[in-house]
C-alpha cells in the first residue's frame, strides 16, 4: 500500500494521511523525497533520512474526544483526546472517526500485545498512528498516574474498535526524542487487524 512520506500502512503499524509538508530550507516534502529518490547515497536509507527531516508530531485539532475505562483495573474512567500523528495515513483517520466515545480498555502486559512490526528494531517516530494526552486539568494526574504505572509494569492498553485492535503504549518505549510531549510522558496508539475478542 503507498503512502505519502515514504512510510507504510503494515497490518502491525500504523495507518495515516497524506499531508503537505514545508521544510525549514523553503523546499517540499515532495521535492525533498523527490530528490532523495535519484541520490544513489540516500536511496537506501530514505526512511532514515525523513525520520530527520520530518519528526513525528501531533497535530493539533484533536481527531477523537472521549473516555477511556479501563476494565480490569481500578481507575476511573479517564478523559482523553487523540491528536493524529502528521505522519498519519488515511486509515488511521478513518478507523479514529469510528471509535466509540466511550471506549473500553484492557490493561496487559506489553509482551501479549507487542505488533510483531516492532520486534526486531522496535517502533521509531514514524510508528505513532495517534498521541492521547489528558482532555482536562482534573484528568491530567489521573493519566500521568496510568502512565507511571504503565512503564513502570511494562503495560499496554487494547481495545477493539471498529475494524481493528487499537493498542496504546506508553511514550518511554519509543526513541528517546520522542520520550515527552511538552516536557511529559504521554501515551500513544497503533492500529492493528484483529485477533482476538476481549472479554468484558
Amino acid at each position: 500500500m503507498k503512502t505519502h512520506g515514504g512510510t507504510n500502512c503494515e497490518k502491525d503499524l500504523k495507518l495515516g494521511q497524506e499531508l503537505r509538508l514545508d521544510l525549514k530550507d523553503g523546499t517540499s516534502l515532495d521535492e525533498e523525497v523527490e530528490s532523495l529518490k535519484t541520490s544513489q547515497i540516500a536511496t537506501n536509507n530514505l526512511s532514515d533520512v525523513l525520520e530527520r527531516h520530518v519528526p513525528s508530531q501531533p497535530i493539533v485539532d484533536p481527531i477523537w474526544r472521549g473516555a477511556v475505562c479501563i476494565c480490569n483495573n481500578s481507575f476511573d474512567p479517564l478523559s482523553l483526546v487523540a491528536h493524529l500523528s502528521n505522519l498519519a495515513c488515511s486509515k488511521v483517520c478513518e478507523e479514529t472517526k469510528l471509535i466509540p466515545e466511550l471506549l473500553y480498555a484492557e490493561l496487559l502486559l506489553r509482551s501479549q500485545v507487542w505488533p510483531k512490526g516492532f520486534e526486531k528494531w522496535g517502533p521509531t517516530g514514524h510508528s505513532i498512528a495517534l498521541y492521547f494526552f489528558p482532555d482536562n486539568e482534573s484528568d491530567e494526574i489521573a493519566c500521568e498516574r496510568l502512565v507511571k504505572l504503565m512503564i513502570g509494569q511494562d503495560l499496554a492498553l487494547r481495545s477493539l474498535v471498529q475494524s481493528a485492535e487499537l493498542l496504546v503504549f506508553p511514550s518511554k518505549i519509543l526513541p528517546v526524542q520522542y520520550w515527552r510531549f511538552q516536557g511529559k510522558f504521554y501515551l500513544w496508539g497503533v492500529f492493528r487487524e484483529k485477533k482476538q475478542k476481549l472479554h468484558r
